[in-house]
């Protein structure tokens, strides 16, 4: 005998319907905001590597940076003017709590995080802003402990020369790396606003790093 489907009936699978819905987005959520999430590009300073429309995916719970890793870092967004003499002008020795790839995840991350709001994109200008921070997509140059040095155009680490070179020839620079510092540069160093011009990054800055990618349309791991 065939039960009646009645609105109390139809009342609870509308009910489940909607926490499993809630469920799927609360863990998509819980993913993109501890785990991987996907990040747009704007902007050439990672062509022809990345270029605007394409899409990386990073890791934010990655154990060690590399060089040559892309990373997607939060950058202090007056740090492009003071550079290396940021921490005296701010007198933030320690801005682990205030920084968006660092400090303690609120409620307003997590809504954030669900997969109907945009992750973001980076971009050395138009680079989605949070709390004083843009955020831009680089490659690292130089970890903790190397020696660069900018010189006539030429850049080398470790006394290695970088044939890419730097965007502008009459920079001069000489730095051996902090513990916790990171030198990034974009693939296509003459529209590249980076490490060159301002200096050295924080790692506590680095929201995750690029494991894969859509470029063109098509899934790549090798970036």
């Amino acid at each position: 005998m065939e039960e009646k489907f009645t609105p109390r009936k139809l009342l609870l699978y509308i009910v489940e319907v909607i926490l499993v819905v809630m469920f799927v987005l609360s863990a998509v959520a819980l993913v993109q905001l501890f785990w991987v999430s996907p990040i747009g590009i704007s902007g050439p300073s990672m062509q022809h590597t990345l270029d605007t429309g394409d899409t990386v995916y990073i890791n934010k719970a990655f154990k060690t940076i590399d060089r040559g890793d892309v990373v997607v870092v939060y950058l202090p967004q007056d740090y492009t003017n003071y550079g290396l003499d940021w921490w005296r002008y701010t007198g933030d020795n320690d801005d682990t709590q205030r920084c968006p790839a660092s400090r303690t995840k609120t409620f307003d991350d997590f809504i954030m995080a669900m997969p109907f709001f945009n992750m973001g994109t980076g971009d050395d200008n138009q680079g989605t802003a949070k709390d004083g921070y843009k955020m831009v997509i680089k490659r690292v140059v130089a970890v903790p402990g190397d020696t660069v040095q900018i010189l006539d155009g030429v850049l080398t680490v470790n006394g290695v020369e970088d044939d890419r070179g730097v965007r502008d020839s009459s920079l001069a620079f000489y730095h051996v790396m902090g513990a916790e510092e990171y030198f990034i540069m974009g693939d296509n160093r003459s529209k590249s606003l980076d490490s060159s011009s301002y200096g050295p990054i924080r790692g506590s800055w680095i929201c995750g790093k690029v494991f894969a990618a859509r470029v063109s349309g098509k899934f790549t791991t090798k970036l």
